[in-house]
C-alpha cells in the first residue's frame, strides 16, 4: 500500500497525543521483561502521524508529537528507543530536534529515522551528515517502513549491548586496577617495615669507627642490599605512579655533570669489584638543565647499574657528554657488555623486559628501571634511547634533554644562605610504633646519637596514655597502629593536648596519595620506611626550626 500525503492543516495535536497515549495494559506491558520497543513519532501532519500510529501499534508503543520542541518536551518523561521525525516541522524542524537530541548525553545514541517529503539527494545527505540514522522519502511503502525501523533497533539494541560491555570492561579493568595498587601499598609496607630497623642499624654500625674495619665493609655489604632491596619496592610503585600519571617533580636549575660524579661515586663498590674501565668525556660546554635532582640522578642510575651490571670483569663503561645541537644536552652511556639484539631493542623499555628469560635468570632484578627512566626522561621533556650492534658487541644508552641558561652553583649558594645552621635544642619526642625492633632502634637513635628526650608508645591508646603526662614537642608515628590509625592518633592529640607540636608520619606506605593524605591528616611531614639516617635528622631539624622560629 503507497501513501500518498493529503494537504496539510491545522489541527489539534495535543488532543490526538491524548487519544493514542499508551493504555494501561501497554504502560504495564513496557516494565515486563518481555517490554515492546518505544517509539517517538513527531510529525505536524495529522493524517501521516494516524497513518504510522496504525502500521506500528500492534508491534510498539507510540507516542505522538507534532513538532521538534513537543518531542523533546515528551522526551523529559518518555525516553523513546527510535525517533521517527518529520523534516518540516512549525516551531522546531526536524533537523533542530535531530541537533538538540545528538547533543544531549542522555539522548545521543536514539536512533532516529527521518521521513520527508524532500527528496533531493541534497536534503539526505544534510540529513545523515548531521547524524541521522536513516532517510525515508514519502511516499514509502508500509513494508519498508517497519523493515527500517526493525532494523535499527537491532542495531540500537546491539550497540546498547556492546556498550554495556564495554562499560563492565572498563568497571572490571577499574576495579583490577584498584586491587592491584592496594596490593602493591600492603606489599610496600609489609617490605619496608621489616627493612626499616635493618637500615638504621646497618648504617649506625658502619659508622663505628670502634668496629674492626673487616666488620665495617661486611656491614657496608649489608647496607648496600638492604639499598637494593629498598630500591626494587621504590621501582614497583614507581611504576604504578607512571601509568596512573601520578609521578609528581620538583624542578630546578642542575649541573648534570654533578649528578654523573655522583652516581659513579654511588656505585664505586659494584665497579671496583668487577674491576671495570671508566672512561668519562663530560665534554658539554652547556650542561646546566631544568629538572628534578632526585628523579634526574634515578635516570643515570638506572643506566649506569645496567652497564656495570652486562658487562663483564674487566670491560669498560663510557660516560660522554655533548651538546648536539644549540639548547640540546645529551649524554652516552656506551658499555662492552652482553649487547642486545634488534628484537631486544624493541622492547627493552617495556615493563619487566630484560631481554629473554635467560637474562633475567642469569642477572636478576625486575626489568622495571629502563621503562621508568624512559617516562621520567619524558617527563623532563627528554628522550631516552638504546642502540646496540647485537649480541656480544655491548650497547649505548643515550638521555638527551633541553639545556638552558642558568646558574646551578649560584641558585645553591643562594639555598644555602636561607639556611640556618644555630644549634638546636634536644626535643622532648613522643615516638609511637608498634613493631618492637624498629622501636628499639630508633629509641637508641634518637636518644643516644641524637641526643633527644624520648617517651615510647606502642599503639594509640598507649600514646593517649602518654600525652596525658608527658609534654612533648614533637610526635613521630606510625601509621598502621594495632588499635587504630596514625591519622586518627594526631587528630585526637591535637584536640587534647593544650601544646603545640610538630609532627612526622612514619610508615611504610609510599604512594603519592599516601603522602598527600598524611598531610591533609595534620603531619608536617611524612617519611617513608625504611627511613636515612640523614633523612630523619634533616626533618626533625626542619621542624625544630620551624617550631622555634
Amino acid at each position: 500500500m503507497w501513501w500518498l500525503p493529503t494537504i496539510e492543516r491545522d489541527v489539534d495535536i495535543a488532543g490526538l497525543s491524548a487519544q493514542h497515549e499508551p493504555e494501561k495494559g501497554e504502560i504495564d506491558q513496557e516494565t515486563d521483561s518481555t517490554k515492546r520497543h518505544k517509539i517517538l513519532l513527531a510529525d505536524d501532519n495529522a493524517d501521516m502521524r494516524e497513518y504510522i500510529y496504525h502500521l506500528i501499534k500492534d508491534q510498539y508503543n507510540v507516542k505522538m508529537v507534532g513538532d521538534g520542541e513537543q518531542a523533546l518536551e515528551a522526551m523529559k518523561t518518555y525516553k523513546p528507543d527510535l525517533i521517527l521525525s518529520d523534516v518540516m516541522m512549525p516551531r522546531l524542524d526536524g533537523l533542530g530536534l535531530l541537533k538538540a537530541v545528538r547533543s544531549n548525553p542522555t539522548l545521543a545514541l536514539i536512533p532516529l529515522i527521518f521521513l520527508s517529503a524532500r527528496a533531493g539527494e541534497e536534503y539526505k545527505i544534510e540529513g545523515l551528515t548531521l547524524g541521522a540514522d536513516d532517510y525515508l522519502i514519502k511516499p514509502f511503502t508500509a513494508i519498508e517502513l517497519k523493515a527500517r525501523i526493525a532494523s535499527h533497533l537491532r542495531i540500537s539494541q546491539a550497540r546498547l549491548v556492546s556498550n554495556r560491555a564495554e562499560q563492565e570492561l572498563r568497571e572490571q579493568a577499574e576495579r583490577a586496577n584498584m586491587a592491584k595498587d592496594h596490593f602493591l601499598a600492603v606489599l610496600s609496607h609489609e617490605m619496608r617495615t621489616p627493612l626499616a630497623p635493618a637500615l638504621l642499624l646497618a648504617e649506625e654500625l658502619k659508622a663505628n669507627t670502634e668496629l674492626p674495619k673487616k666488620i665495617r665493609d661486611e656491614i657496608s655489604m649489608i647496607h648496600r642490599n638492604i639499598q637494593l632491596e629498598v630500591q626494587l619496592i621504590d621501582d614497583l610503585l614507581d611504576v604504578t605512579k607512571v601509568t596512573k600519571g601520578k609521578m609528581v617533580l620538583h624542578f630546578k636549575i642542575v649541573e648534570v655533570h654533578d649528578l654523573l660524579h655522583q652516581v659513579l661515586q654511588i656505585l664505586q663498590y659494584d665497579i671496583s669489584k668487577k674491576e671495570l674501565k671508566i672512561v668519562t668525556q663530560l665534554e658539554a660546554q652547556n650542561q646546566t638543565v631544568e629538572a628534578d635532582p632526585a628523579r634526574f640522578q634515578q635516570i643515570f642510575w638506572n643506566i649506569i647499574k645496567n652497564a656495570v651490571k652486562f658487562t663483564p670483569v674487566g670491560g669498560t663503561i663510557t660516560i660522554k657528554s655533548s651538546n648536539p645541537q644549540p639548547g640540546e644536552f645529551q649524554v652516552d652511556v656506551t658499555d662492552s657488555g652482553i649487547g642486545i639484539t634488534e628484537e631486544g631493542l624493541n622492547k627493552i623499555f617495556n615493563p619487566f623486559e630484560q631481554g629473554g628469560k635467560d637474562i633475567t635468570q642469569q642477572f636478576g632484578g625486575l626489568g622495571l628501571g629502563l621503562s621508568i627512566s624512559k617516562a621520567l626522561a619524558q617527563l623532563h621533556h627528554g628522550k631516552l634511547s638504546a642502540t646496540s650492534l647485537g649480541l656480544g658487541k655491548g650497547a649505548t644508552f643515550s638521555i638527551s634533554v633541553p639545556h638552558i641558561v642558568g646558574d646551578a652553583k649560584k641558585q645553591s649558594e643562594e639555598s644555602n644562605k636561607t639556611k640556618d645552621d644555630t644549634p638546636l635544642a634536644p626535643r622532648n619526642i613522643l615516638l609511637v610504633e608498634d613493631n618492637e625492633t624498629t622501636m628499639l632502634v630508633m629509641k637508641r637513635l634518637l636518644t643516644k646519637k641524637f641526643g633527644h628526650s624520648l617517651q615510647a608508645a606502642y599503639s594509640f591508646t598507649e600514646a593517649i596514655q602518654v600525652a596525658k603526662t608527658y609534654q612533648f614537642d614533637m610526635l613521630i608515628s606510625d601509621i598502621g597502629l594495632p588499635d587504630r590509625s596514625g591519622y586518627d592518633l594526631i587528630t585526637e592529640l591535637r584536640k587534647i593536648c593544650s601544646h603545640q607540636f610538630k609532627s612526622i608520619a612514619l610508615t611504610g606506605y609510599g604512594m603519592e596519595e599516601d603522602v598527600q593524605r598524611s598531610l591533609n591528616q595534620g603531619f608536617d611531614i611524612h617519611l617513608t620506611k625504611p627511613v636515612q639516617t640523614a633523612d630523619l635528622q634533616n626533618a626533625i631539624n626542619e621542624l625544630a626550626r620551624a617550631g622555634d622560629s
